[in-house]
């Protein structure tokens, strides 16, 4: 967010991604890590910031269509990914034309930098030291 405030990048997510915030939250939650008023409240700041976002930096939200989940079927086949929700994350990135992948699921980042669209998407770990001063570095 921080490169895109800046105007050195674009941001580009799927609209998946508030479905796996409310997951989490929702895990929390179910693990008593939260109140009952804190879920509701951690929503509505996601949702508020995404939506700020979009109006103050260069932030694409992409819709999951039908078309996409059907297409994103063949980034299972062709990288080995986990999940169908993994495989839509690098669906979108790779036909937004993104330069960089950017994730927090370190078995995600292992097999994006092990995959055949390692070349087009670089991928940054975020719990990795070396991948986010490469990312600034890059754009520094």
């Amino acid at each position: 967010m921080r490169l895109a405030k800046e105007n050195k990048a674009r941001v580009a997510i799927s609209q998946w991604v508030i479905n796996e915030c409310v997951g989490a939250v929702q895990r929390k939650k179910n693990h008593n890590e939260y109140s009952d008023h804190e879920p509701f409240e951690i929503m509505t700041g996601i949702a508020d910031m995404i939506e700020g976002k979009i109006e103050q930096i260069d932030l694409s939200l992409y819709p999951i269509s039908e078309e996409s989940i059907i297409a994103s079927r063949t980034i299972i086949l062709e990288i080995g990914c986990n999940t169908a929700a993994d495989a839509l994350h690098v669906y979108v990135a790779d036909k937004s034309n993104c330069h960089y992948f950017v994730t927090a699921d370190n078995s995600l980042a292992d097999i994006m930098k092990r995959s055949s669209l390692r070349r087009k998407l670089i991928t940054i770990n975020i719990n990795e030291p070396n991948d986010i001063l490469k990312l600034f570095s890059d754009f520094s």
